[in-house]
């Protein structure tokens, strides 16, 4: 309800025809089930033993070819019938989703080998021109990401406007200098009271990074909610909801009260 209330999805008439119109002719070339990352292996990418399998296993050549295209019409140039790398890229950013990703990893990993096979000092990824066929063959792995990202679908919508909210929110907290750094143990007295950082991770791999976000610091406590995270993928939602309700039951019982109160 919070972020309904902050992020508004209005938008004006003739822009949500032509977004609307493009992102309806985006989705007839994917279904449902090819909107996540597939991953196969023990690891999740990016050297922990996986292989990010981003291509939506049931989406035909033909439908592949459609997405590729509407994304490509949408952002090229009519003069020159060529698209602007940083057109893309640009659009991807402002949704959070990273160049680092690797859900993204082959495509820019072929921008950076075809920014070589140009040669030319002042050209960059960002300022490279592709035709449909070159456009199409870059993006050919990485299509699921790349459909939730211009179909908008991904779980906060307006990003941007996402990041002001929590921008303002980090601001307005970094002000409040009451209190001391903990000394309990030692480790968190060696803390600066001036460190000051904000990470945001969605479930769709949209991130926010502010303040010093690169500074370590130790967990302590916190690593009990990854740990009892990690502990609970094997079993449904029901599963766990049965399994609190149990310790509930046991509380209660230990305490003499009754169940249900």
């Amino acid at each position: 309800m919070f972020l309904r209330w902050i992020l508004p999805r209005a938008r004006p008439k003739a822009a949500r025809t032509t977004a609307d119109q493009a992102r309806n002719h985006l989705l007839r070339g994917v279904s449902t089930s090819g909107a996540r990352p597939y991953y196969h292996g023990h690891g999740h990418g990016g050297g922990h033993g996986g292989v990010v399998a981003d291509r939506p296993p049931n989406v035909s050549e033909e439908g592949k070819r459609s997405i590729a295209r509407a994304i490509y019409n949408s952002h090229r140039d009519p003069r020159t019938e060529t698209l602007q790398v940083g057109k893309i890229t640009d659009a991807i950013r402002k949704t959070g989703i990273r160049d680092s990703d690797p859900r993204l990893r082959s495509l820019f990993l072929g921008l950076r080998d075809l920014r070589r096979q140009v040669g030319e000092s002042r050209v960059t990824i960002e300022n490279l021109q592709l035709d449909f066929r070159t456009f199409s063959a870059l993006v050919d792995d990485n299509l699921s990401i790349l459909s939730q990202i211009f179909c908008n679908t991904l779980v906060v919508s307006e990003f941007e406007k996402f990041s002001q909210h929590i921008r303002g929110i980090f601001d307005h907290c970094k002000s409040n200098e009451s209190g001391k750094v903990a000394d309990y143990i030692p480790q968190l007295a060696k803390c600066s009271k001036d460190t000051w950082a904000c990470s945001v991770c969605t479930v769709d791999g949209q991130r926010l990074s502010l303040g010093d976000c690169h500074q370590k610091f130790t967990l302590q406590s916190i690593r009990y909610m990854s740990q009892i995270s990690f502990s609970y993928r094997p079993y449904s939602v029901s599963q766990i909801s049965f399994m609190f309700l149990k310790l509930q039951t046991l509380r209660v019982s230990c305490l003499g009260g009754e169940v249900g109160n």
